[in-house]
């Protein structure tokens, strides 16, 4: 293991937290005979001795947070297909600048265009806005390549991002932690971390409308008590349980991980008491029973592994709610409405259903109880 990249590495925990922690999940693999700077492939860090060794230290420390930056952005699952010399150039057109943004330097050769240069341009916007001469405009990187994730790795894109996104969030929480939190980190990584629905303006009328407590007379408003005024306290934990079925069917396994998003978000915007989570494709896959999280449970730490896989029923998740959780203020089913087998009976759920499709289409005159919306797709 080279000593260089292993004390730049470990002074980037210490003052850089947030990149230093990041930096940790990639293996470090010496290959001068492939390599000749220092490329990356979502999995590993691979480096050339003699390259490694030409840098000064906080070159070298600028290059490593270039490299760590292809992962967090899913640069080497984004390329599908595309020129992999042009989609280099459109990634080092969109990280430099967030490198050079927090305090780091980059050799001279870095691409650079100004045009690109106020962090908001993601690769792939950059990539559709070259020109079709762009060679003669830009050189393609001779350092800090991002290479495609390899087969052997047997992560799909979007377990790849699952984890990303578990692994962005630790190191978020780290940094908190430690009171480095970069300015603006948060922005720059919203493709990776941001839910596509407002949870908190779909969810909550449910809850409103169904006769909580909105005051708390039993906690008054130590606002007023030094005035003689009772009032009550605006409860904030007015949002009881809920329960949260995900179709894990075959036809849903390309949206599996941003169903997940949505699930951490509705934890993250409504916080309720208890949120049942259940998986369903026909029946509920055994190797993956329910799970109940309370506000204690940061789901952003934790890992998501979807099982299923084959037709779909609306009816198992239904009926085991309706066996196990019998508080439930609302139901949230994500899914993508390809089933026409719906609960009946005792099965269908006293309390308010929202679908969330993520599928486009009007169903609302085939679904037999509940409201309708629809989650446009991550790249909408």
């Amino acid at each position: 293991m080279n000593e260089h990249i292993v004390r730049a590495r470990s002074d980037l925990l210490f003052t850089e937290p947030f990149f230093g922690t990041l930096l940790l999940g990639l293996a470090l693999i010496h290959d001068s005979k492939r390599i000749k700077t220092m490329a990356t492939d979502g999995k590993s860090l691979f480096y050339n001795e003699k390259f490694v060794a030409g840098l000064f230290k906080l070159l070298l420390v600028g290059v490593l947070v270039h490299e760590v930056l292809h992962v967090m952005l899913l640069h080497p699952v984004r390329r599908n297909g595309r020129d992999p010399d042009k989609w280099n150039v459109a990634c080092d057109l969109a990280i430099n600048p967030i490198v050079i943004k927090y305090g780091f330097q980059l050799p001279p050769d870095k691409l650079w265009d100004d045009k690109y240069a106020d962090c908001t341009w993601t690769a792939d916007d950059i990539y559709n806005d070259l020109p079709d001469d762009w060679r003669e405009k830009y050189d393609v990187p001779t350092w800090g390549a991002v290479n495609d994730l390899p087969p052997e790795a047997k992560v799909n894109p979007a377990e790849f991002e699952t984890n990303v996104r578990i692994k962005i969030n630790q190191a978020l929480q780290q940094a908190k932690e430690a009171g480095k939190l970069p300015g603006d980190i948060e922005r720059i990584f919203g493709n990776v971390l941001k839910p596509l629905v407002n949870w908190t303006s779909v969810l909550w009328p449910f809850f409103t409308s169904r006769g909580g407590e909105e005051f708390n007379w039993r906690r008054p408003n130590r606002g007023y008590i030094g005035e003689d005024i009772y009032l009550p306290s605006i409860d904030s934990d007015l949002c009881g349980p809920v329960g949260i079925i995900i179709d894990v069917s075959g036809s849903t396994f390309e949206h599996v991980e941003q169903f997940w998003g949505e699930i951490v978000a509705i934890m993250q915007q409504v916080r309720p008491e208890k949120l049942y989570l259940v998986q369903v494709d026909t029946q509920i896959p055994e190797d993956r029973p329910p799970i109940i999280f309370t506000p204690e449970d940061d789901l952003r730490l934790h890992k998501f592994e979807a099982g299923g896989g084959g037709g779909t029923s609306f009816v198992p998740g239904f009926h085991w709610l309706a066996e196990n959780a019998h508080d439930l203020e609302a139901i949230v089913y994500l899914t993508d409405m390809e089933c026409n087998h719906y609960p009946r009976g005792k099965d269908v759920p006293q309390c308010p259903v929202l679908w969330v499709s993520c599928h486009q289409r009007d169903v609302s005159a085939d679904v037999p109880f509940g409201d309708v919306i629809y989650m446009p797709p991550k790249n909408d």
